[in-house]
């Protein structure tokens, strides 16, 4: 859907207290100060790629209020829809990014998230599609450099292609060691501190496992 008749793109501009928009093609240095003058307010900081509509990274701000949650997503509606949710339920500890994932390092300062989580991302399953794929070898470099020591990644997909080639690359990056992994989330011990997303209830409702793993940064 183009831009101009996406009713979406300008209602994020009226929850500013939640988005930052952000332009694709360069990312201003205001834009970042808004996010550092948040995480200067918290404990720590946790992310979520590909939150969504918010009903997994709203369920983590509640549980965790002393650590800002930084929710990214593409999509105009759902980013929307959170920051929506995270206004009902009064929450100061949430901020929205539209911009892509892989500029996570242009965000964040090395050492400074302590946990992040990627829900269902788009598997981009066709090999010419690789290039927009967000996990692979460059994402853990950068991801090694941000996250805290002993910080967690946390991932869960319905793909399990996806799910053993992350595996995979984790398994060869000698600054990760993976202490939680299940090709059937919902037949392991694993379960009971999950918290379910959108796309997990639909996922389910179709008879898919989910691939769940966690990955300690040495």
């Amino acid at each position: 859907m183009r831009d101009d008749v996406n009713p979406y793109v300008n209602k994020i501009k009226e929850e500013s207290e939640y988005i930052i928009p952000c332009n694709f093609n360069k990312i201003e240095e205001s834009e970042k100060l808004i996010l550092d003058t948040k995480i200067a307010k918290f404990e720590g900081v946790i992310v979520e790629i590909c939150s969504g509509s918010g009903k997994h990274l709203i369920e983590i701000a509640k549980k965790y209020p002393q650590f800002l949650i930084v929710g990214f997503e593409l999509r105009f509606k759902r980013i929307y829809m959170t920051a929506k949710k995270a206004k009902k339920e009064e929450l100061n500890n949430v901020i929205l990014i539209r911009n892509d994932a892989r500029n996570l390092k242009c965000w964040f300062k090395n050492n400074s998230i302590s946990k992040l989580f990627i829900n269902f991302p788009d598997p981009w399953d066709k090999d010419r599609w690789e290039k927009h794929r967000v996990l692979s070898n460059d994402f853990f470099n950068d991801l090694s450099l941000i996250l805290v020591k002993n910080g967690e990644f946390l991932y869960k997909t319905d793909h399990k292609e996806r799910f053993l080639d992350t595996k995979e690359f984790l398994d060869s990056n000698k600054l990760y060691k993976i202490s939680e992994f299940t090709e059937d989330l919902y037949n392991s011990p694993y379960l009971e501190n999950n918290i379910k997303t959108e796309f997990e209830s639909l996922f389910l409702s179709q008879g898919l496992k989910i691939n769940y793993l966690k990955a300690i940064r040495l």
